[in-house]
């Protein structure tokens, strides 16, 4: 049974299903398939044709629109009213959760048309249309997945690009990711570190801050489009930005690339406990 759950930033929730006994009866859900494809292309002087760049992504539009019954038309404006405040463009960005019998999976949305009648289709029975627009257009898992790497295990070389020098090697680990798009990731180091770095051994990609992390200390790398930011989150408490940390040379805030991903980590000293968190994006709900 397909349904979906829309969440404001007020945590107003609006749901909706084929459910035939549900409050909300789904007539027809857009957006969910398929997204707008930008190809990128350049054209030379007098070149036939067009040379292909890559194909990105468009904004997502989701046309909604559902059934409602009702027994009064004081019941049929208070419900309205309360549409209307669930569906408030003012509030910004909200969640849309879309889930069938196979998975769920999430979309952060805005509202670009509230909801208005779209059809009578009879006393009591009114057809109701809104829709959103999703400006980062993938679905994501509502769950992120969290996974340990493991204590140092040795002094080891961690070639990069020479004379650079990683230190002390940890264990790597091995994620699969299966979506449809490069994956961010949110890393964590906790504990005493000096120069923490994270790398993708399959990649050649690689992360490292010129820092000294002390016990009780935890570093976190947000490699997300838009919100690439490094913080040391103190012990006491208070927040540091660090991204000027970053050695700008040798590092890139880093995804996981489609498929598998061989992941280490080191330091110059020091024995953290790395964190690599992530949720996989997809193409379609």
């Amino acid at each position: 049974m397909e349904r979906i759950k829309f969440i404001n930033s007020k945590n107003q929730i609006f749901t909706a299903s084929y459910d035939e006994n549900a409050r909300f009866i789904i007539n027809s859900l857009g957006g969910l398939r398929a997204a707008d494809i930008q190809i990128v292309q350049s054209s030379g002087y007098l070149q036939h044709g067009a040379t292909y760049g890559r194909s990105l992504y468009g904004v997502r539009p989701i046309p909604i629109q559902f059934y409602y019954s009702y027994f009064s038309t004081a019941e049929f404006y208070k419900t309205m009213d309360g549409l209307q405040r669930v569906f408030n463009p003012m509030l910004g960005e909200g969640v849309l959760i879309y889930e069938n019998d196979h998975h769920s999976r999430m979309i952060r949305a805005t509202v670009t048309e509230q909801p208005d009648i779209a059809s009578n289709t009879g006393l009591g029975l009114r057809v109701i249309g809104l829709e959103l627009t999703a400006h980062d257009p993938f679905f994501e898992d509502l769950i992120e997945t969290r996974v340990r790497m493991a204590d140092f295990v040795g002094g080891l070389k961690f070639p990069h690009r020479m004379p650079m020098r990683f230190g002390k090697r940890g264990d790597s680990v091995t994620i699969n990711n299966s979506g449809d798009a490069p994956a961010p990731i949110r890393c964590e180091f906790r504990g005493a570190a000096t120069n923490p770095a994270l790398k993708n051994d399959t990649t050649g990609e690689a992360l490292k801050v010129v820092a000294t992390i002390a016990a009780g200390d935890t570093l976190v790398i947000d490699t997300a489009y838009g919100k690439k930011t490094v913080t040391i989150e103190r012990g006491d408490g208070t927040i540091e930005d660090a991204t000027n940390s970053v050695d700008d040379e040798q590092s890139s805030f880093f995804s996981l690339a489609l498929g598998s991903n061989r992941l280490s980590f080191s330091a110059d000293t020091g024995a953290p406990v790395v964190y690599v968190n992530y949720k996989r994006l997809y193409g379609n709900g």
